[in-house]
């Protein structure tokens, strides 16, 4: 289980009502479209960390590790923004370069408020409810474990490798490249057959959607998102 799983399960919010979480994430995505502002992006970034690691109880170092996995992706954005196919830097550009690293972080944030706070399982077993076909939700909730399993084994595997190899010279580590994924292939079978498994055991995706029993609904929150909605217009 990946870290964004654990605490997608173990978080003080996963009690919360979905529609609650849901509506979080949504207003966090749509402020973040609806007005094109550096100091609201700040805002509704540092609200969803505030939501995140005060309400959810995620750790702050892990928040910013989460945050920095997307950071290669929008400085590349920002550097063609800035030096577009001419190869000639711009300047009055650079507005527009911020512009998009503000945005991408509030969005950012906004979507981890859905992920870190409600397992991926119970957000398919919401889709189902709205008329989603089960069998593709069955497939995507396969899909997303497999790449856990392959992460997770890969990890394993790179542990070892290092434990065996330490320091070695590159053609030692190279000789044992080719015994690594024989390895994680062996691995990832076994896994997914014992996952598939316990998946047929517990009667398919209905027994790992089945979310816990839900708090009240917080008043004060639809309150408050429904006037930044309406303030928006």
């Amino acid at each position: 289980m990946g870290d964004i799983d654990f605490f997608a399960f173990h978080n003080r919010m996963r009690r919360w009502p979905w529609q609650e979480k849901l509506a979080l994430g949504l207003t966090g995505l749509y402020l973040s479209h609806r007005f094109p502002s550096l100091p609201i992006h700040l805002a509704l970034f540092v609200c969803n960390s505030l939501i995140l690691c005060g309400w959810a109880g995620v750790p702050w170092r892990l928040y910013l590790r989460f945050c920095s996995f997307p950071a290669g992706f929008v400085l590349v954005g920002a550097f063609t923004t800035l030096w577009p196919m001419q190869g000639h830097f711009q300047p009055d550009l650079l507005p527009s370069a911020v512009l998009l690293i503000s945005r991408t972080l509030a969005s950012l944030s906004a979507m981890y408020v859905l992920a870190l706070t409600t397992p991926v399982a119970e957000w398919l077993s919401v889709l189902c409810q709205f008329g989603f076909p089960r069998p593709l939700a069955e497939i995507g909730l396969l899909m997303y474990q497999l790449i856990g399993v392959a992460v997770s084994s890969l990890r394993r595997i790179q542990v070892a490798r290092a434990c065996r190899c330490g320091g070695g010279s590159f053609t030692l580590r190279l000789s044992t490249l080719s015994l690594a994924m024989a390895a994680f292939q062996l691995q990832l079978e076994s896994r997914v057959r014992a996952w598939e498994m316990s998946l047929r055991l517990r009667g398919g995706m209905a027994g790992l959607c089945r979310p816990p029993a839900q708090q009240p609904c917080h008043i004060w929150l639809w309150l408050a998102l429904g006037t930044l909605w309406w303030l928006s217009r």
